[in-house]
C-alpha cells in the first residue's frame, strides 16, 4: 500500500517530442538574434568612438621585435575610431621586403572597412608619415614601408608607441536605390 501511495503522489514525467523542423527553426532564430546582437554592439562601439581621432598602441618588449624576420607582422586588436569599425594596425618590425642592408626599417600598415577613405598621420615613436588610402574591399591594407629604424624609436622601457592621427574620414553608404552617399567628416 505504501508503494502504491508513493506512485500516486509522483507526477508523471512529461516528455515533449519536438519535430526536427522546430529545432532547426529555433536554431536559426537564436543564430539570427546573436548575429543582430553582435552587429548592434559593433555599430554602437563605432558610434561611441566617433570622436576618437588618435589611436595609440604601445608595444612592449621591443628587444624581441628587433629579432623578427623580414615579413613577420604583429597585428593590433581590431578597434573603432572616427565612426568606423574594424580598423587594425599591422606592424612589421623589419618591413615586408629586405633592403639589402644591415639596418632594416620597420613598416606600419592599417586595414579598414571597405568603401571608406582615411587621411591622417601614422607614427612609430617620434617619427611620423602622411597616410591617405581608399579601402575598396574588405581586407585591404595600406600604410608605409621603410618607415624608420625601430631601434631608434624604442624608449628606455623597451617600448614603442604606434599611433594614427585621423584627420579625415570618408565613407560610402548605400541607400535604398543602390546609389551611394559620401559622408565627409573633417576636424
Amino acid at each position: 500500500e505504501i508503494e502504491d501511495a508513493e506512485e500516486a503522489e509522483q507526477e508523471p514525467e512529461i516528455v515533449t517530442v519536438t519535430p526536427q523542423a522546430d529545432i532547426v527553426s529555433l536554431m536559426r532564430t537564436l543564430t539570427t538574434q546573436e548575429l543582430i546582437h553582435e552587429r548592434l554592439s559593433s555599430e554602437l562601439a563605432a558610434v561611441k568612438n566617433r570622436s576618437v581621432r588618435r589611436v595609440e598602441w604601445m608595444l612592449q618588449g621591443c628587444a624581441r621585435l628587433l629579432e623578427c624576420r623580414v615579413g613577420e607582422a604583429i597585428d593590433s586588436p581590431v578597434f573603432s575610431a572616427a565612426g568606423l569599425e574594424r580598423i587594425q594596425f599591422h606592424f612589421y618590425p623589419r618591413d615586408t621586403s629586405a633592403t639589402g642592408t644591415n639596418s632594416q626599417p620597420c613598416g606600419l600598415y592599417v586595414s579598414g572597412p571597405s568603401r571608406t577613405s582615411l587621411k591622417g598621420m601614422l607614427w612609430v615613436g617620434s617619427t611620423s608619415r602622411q597616410f591617405e588610402h581608399r579601402y575598396q574591399r574588405r581586407g585591404d591594407t595600406a600604410g608605409r614601408g621603410r618607415f624608420c629604424l625601430l631601434e631608434h624609436q624604442v624608449d628606455c622601457s623597451d617600448c614603442v608607441t604606434l599611433a594614427f592621427d585621423i584627420g579625415e574620414v570618408e565613407a560610402d553608404l548605400p541607400d535604398q536605390d543602390g546609389a551611394s552617399l559620401c559622408l565627409r567628416d573633417a576636424r
